[in-house]
């Protein structure tokens, strides 16, 4: 009897490129999943304090704010302080005119 090890060797290529491809595709969910559990993760103060962390009177403003979100001058306090370290200190200037004006 004679062995045909053509066919064989086709099959098992064809086997090894799924598994290649679905390791692959782990791999990536492990990872994307990794990054995206470590952002569920981190509370919103962490990701304020490391995203304003050259701002520590926003940082301030932040926490006030998370303590009352219901008080009217925290949130104006937060957005005048949110305007502070997003913008230039002329467009500040100018936004501050800006808001005396209303």
């Amino acid at each position: 009897m004679k062995v045909d090890y053509s066919t064989f060797l086709y099959d098992v290529r064809k086997i090894k490129i799924p598994i290649n491809f679905y390791t692959g595709i782990i791999k990536r969910l492990i990872i994307i999943g990794g990054f995206g559990l470590i952002m569920i993760l981190l509370s919103d103060l962490t990701i304020i304090k490391f995203q304003f962390r050259n701002h520590p009177d926003y940082i301030k403003a932040y926490e006030l704010y998370m303590t009352n979100p219901q008080d009217e001058s925290l949130i104006k306090n937060l957005d005048l302080e949110y305007h502070r370290a997003t913008m230039s200190k002329e467009d500040f200037e100018m936004y501050l005119k800006y808001i005396e004006k209303q």
